[in-house]
């Protein structure tokens, strides 16, 4: 459940609902496009990370796979970007019946792998 509103696009500057009607249909992007002003450079940052030419696809993946691994209450993320891992040349090697990150996925290439670390203990405060 989002812990904020989506915009909807016929309240939303023209900007916006046609950036939002050419954006897939996910909930961040109408999440996000509350801040009309931000939204359009949002979306470029957003596409120039899913340009291949920028950041290779699987490195990409891979690193956010990992970091919503590390992130308490990151399973959306998760099981988003792990399809998406695999989509793009990742391999499941350990498969886990829930989509709880922690619970043991690794993801792994030719050339690189990346095991998804645990964290033993809290951190200690600052």
């Amino acid at each position: 459940m989002a812990r904020l509103p989506y915009l909807d696009p016929e309240h939303a500057e023209p900007r916006v609902a046609d950036l939002l009607s050419k954006a897939p249909d996910l909930g961040i992007f109408r999440m996000v496009a509350n801040a009309q002003g931000a939204f359009p450079g949002w979306m470029r940052f957003g596409g120039a990370l899913f340009d291949p030419a920028e950041i290779d696809p699987l490195l990409r993946e891979l690193a956010i796979t990992r970091v919503a691994a590390m992130t308490p209450g990151a399973d959306y993320e998760w099981v988003q970007h792990a399809a998406i891992t695999l989509e793009v040349g990742g391999t499941a090697i350990s498969t886990p019946r829930s989509s709880v990150p922690t619970a043991g996925w690794w993801f792994a290439s030719p050339a690189r792998s990346c095991a998804t670390p645990r964290r033993t203990r809290k951190p200690s405060p600052p």
